[in-house]
């Protein structure tokens, strides 16, 4: 969700902070930005991340299913866990 981006960040940090978690990387997405999940799922793939961190569950909206069967989200109201994938 773009325009508050300093803030954002700061979220994102004090969160893997508070996890004790090593921040891989910040991916920043726009409105422009096409297929912002697979996006966000290809680069934590990239990174070796097993959870994708972020300021609020609204930032996917419906999305954060796909993204919990890639990894964990964690987001300050807790982590939604990592989904097994049905064979």
């Amino acid at each position: 969700m773009p325009g508050n981006e300093p803030a954002h960040c700061t979220v994102i940090a004090e969160l893997a902070r508070a996890e004790t978690l090593q921040l891989a990387e910040v991916v920043t997405i726009d409105h422009g930005t096409y297929m912002p999940i697979t996006y966000i799922i290809t680069a934590a793939a990239r990174a070796g991340a097993e959870v994708v961190i972020a300021p609020d569950l609204a930032h996917f909206g419906t999305g954060y299913t796909a993204m919990t069967l890639a990894c964990g989200l964690l987001v300050p109201t807790g982590l939604i866990p990592r989904r097994p994938q049905r064979s």
